[in-house]
């Protein structure tokens, strides 16, 4: 803890002004990447949130001036002996109390060491906070965003990274996009107070801590009820949970000699953790986001999402937000939301012949017959009534697919001369056709794919996929 304290100079406000610079950064790429997209008052209104942050921060870089003498004083006490040190129960940490910091230090279960300063004196203050969301929607599309995404949105977050305090929604963060984001999902009153700073091997944090005072936390609540959630509401919910405690990249794999980008989405979560997200994870195996479970060490378990099934998740779980909250996260640009995008504009590698396409929230493969296409969903026996039921939602109740035992599961099949009807669904499975017709060598493979082309496109729409 000493040394780290003497590396970083951490009584001195260099690192808070280096962190007041990124907060103007933020601010200032919203107002550059939005202005002229939305209406001057919702510029203004996220902007002025941002400014309220920022001024806060101003505060907290004035009482570290007044407090980092005595930071000075607490380490040179520390090597001289000169204060009393408490030692945790089972000596798994220490603690040592001076009149504005307290310095708290404790080994983590993976033999690392954690250092933070904890901040006593420094009063929060109360925010409101914009809807921004009402403001850039019509009646019917904000009914909508509530009632199926924005709930779920909320959900995520707090069960990662979200508390409960007093009967309403709280979290902790040190990540400024994440500080934005919450609070921009929990309109009205929010109360900041930065408690604490952690010293870190490779730089300085500050601490936020947010409680919403007009909402009440759902923590536990949508995981309890999983079978009442919308198909919109399951990525949702991944999404904010991945953005908190979770994993996104694209690595490198090489193969005989070829390297071979592959796309990854995890979380990682202890056993007992994955028993309650389990049920959640199930439903968006059925929809075709398939997942695997892999012991990490110390009961931890990651739940990752591999390949074609972590691009079909990227993109549903970017599909399902709003514009607005999508521009601001890529004018926040951080490195997470980077990585999502990324994963998501990826094509999704076909192999056996079959690729799959997105039809009314689940994940359909194509299938090539010589006389025919076909879109075929595996399902669960109790999941097969339930795409039925999300196709004629989406599509009538004059949509026919039939539902076929496919050995130890049911398949899901919509013929062609159903899905031909709908431009969503011919759209993509034409995308899929072209691009099968691209990769495959085998020339009578080439003359079935081309002509089930023939069948689906016009001469005109022929000619621009020539």
């Amino acid at each position: 803890a000493i040394r780290r304290m003497q590396h970083w100079r951490v009584w001195d406000d260099w690192w808070i002004i280096e962190w007041m610079d990124e907060w103007l950064e933020k601010r200032d790429r919203l107002e550059v990447q939005l202005r002229g997209r939305y209406s001057e008052e919702v510029i203004n209104d996220l902007l002025g949130m941002v400014n309220k942050f920022i001024t806060y921060n101003e505060r907290f870089l004035n009482y570290w001036r007044s407090v980092g003498d005595e930071v000075r004083r607490l380490i040179d006490d520390l090597m001289s002996g000169r204060v009393e040190v408490i030692i945790w129960e089972g000596e798994k940490g220490i603690s040592v109390y001076y009149e504005h910091v307290t310095l708290e230090a404790h080994r983590t279960s993976t033999g690392g060491v954690t250092v933070q300063l904890v901040l006593n004196g420094l009063e929060g203050m109360t925010i409101e906070v914009p809807n921004i969301f009402i403001k850039t929607m019509s009646e019917k599309e904000y009914r909508k965003f509530v009632k199926r995404v924005l709930r779920a949105l909320k959900g995520g977050f707090e069960e990662t990274d979200g508390f409960i305090e007093k009967g309403h929604a709280a979290m902790t963060t040190t990540q400024i996009w994440q500080v934005i984001t919450w609070a921009l999902l929990y309109p009205g009153e929010n109360y900041v107070h930065v408690d604490a700073i952690n010293v870190n091997e490779n730089d300085v944090t500050i601490e936020w801590h947010l409680k919403s005072n007009g909402h009440k936390s759902i923590k536990g609540k949508l995981l309890n009820n999983v079978d009442k959630l919308s198909k919109e509401e399951l990525p949702a919910l991944m999404f904010t949970a991945i953005l908190g405690d979770g994993y996104a990249d694209v690595v490198k794999l090489v193969i005989n000699g070829r390297v071979y980008d592959k796309a990854v989405i995890k979380i990682t979560m202890s056993g007992k953790k994955l028993d309650r997200w389990e049920p959640l994870l199930e439903r968006l195996k059925g929809m075709g986001f398939g997942w695997r479970p892999y012991p990490v060490g110390g009961g931890a378990v990651d739940v990752r999402f591999y390949g074609g099934n972590a691009i079909d998740l990227a993109r549903a779980m970017i599909n399902a937000l709003p514009p607005i909250l999508k521009d601001i996260l890529d004018a926040l640009a951080f490195e997470k939301w980077l990585k999502l995008r990324r994963i998501a504009e990826m094509e999704v590698k076909w192999r056996r012949g079959e690729v799959r396409v997105n039809v009314a929230g689940y994940g359909f493969t194509v299938v090539v017959h010589k006389g025919t296409v076909e879109l075929e969903h595996r399902a669960r026996d109790d999941d097969a009534d339930e795409v039925i039921n999300a196709l004629k939602a989406v599509y009538g109740d004059e949509f026919h697919a039939r539902v076929n035992s496919n050995g130890k599961r049911l398949a899901v099949k919509i013929p062609m001369h159903v899905f031909k009807r709908y431009s969503d669904i011919k759209g993509q499975v034409i995308e899929v056709l072209r691009r099968k017709l691209e990769k495959t060598k085998d020339e009578k493979k080439k003359r079935i794919i081309t002509k089930h082309l023939i069948r689906l496109t016009t001469p005109t729409e022929r000619a621009v996929l020539v």
